[in-house]
């Protein structure tokens, strides 16, 4: 399974990327994990576009109004995702919006709706977030004691 997450903008905060770093490190592990940074939402449109040239990804876009899961559940939806994708040639892509959320041709664009909270999250708080979250996934899945 190939996965990527696209963040738009770069963040700066050191301790934030010394943990998303750690999570990267651990997640090594179990999947090939690309971190893209797009400069804006058209930016970051046209990498999925790119990186579709073969096949078409799924894309998730981490978002306010998505749906919220329970961390069993977002594993439950990673197994069906890991399913699809390896059933087809498909990459499965998360996208993290910017201060200003999604436009419309991103909603468009997207596979599915994620929310992390009701509460707006700080987009490279969000990453670390998203990481945490697909590790405990795949931890979940391997019946790893992780998470309790």
């Amino acid at each position: 399974m190939r996965l990527a997450i696209i963040t738009i903008g770069k963040g700066k905060n050191k301790a934030i990327h010394t943990l998303a770093d750690d999570y990267l490190g651990r997640l090594k592990h179990y999947v090939n994990l690309e971190h893209i940074v797009a400069k804006d939402e058209a930016d970051a449109l046209k990498k999925i576009s790119l990186r579709e040239v073969a096949s078409p990804d799924y894309v998730w876009l981490c978002e306010e109004s998505g749906t919220q899961y329970t961390s069993k559940e977002f594993a439950d939806q990673f197994r069906v995702m890991q399913l699809y994708v390896r059933a087809t040639p498909r990459s499965a892509v998360f996208v993290i919006g910017d201060a200003a959320g999604h436009g419309d041709a991103m909603k468009a664009r997207a596979d599915g709706l994620l929310s992390f909270s009701k509460m707006t999250l700080p987009h490279e708080f969000a990453f670390v977030v998203l990481l945490e979250q697909i590790y405990r996934a795949f931890t979940i899945l391997k019946g790893e004691p992780y998470h309790k």
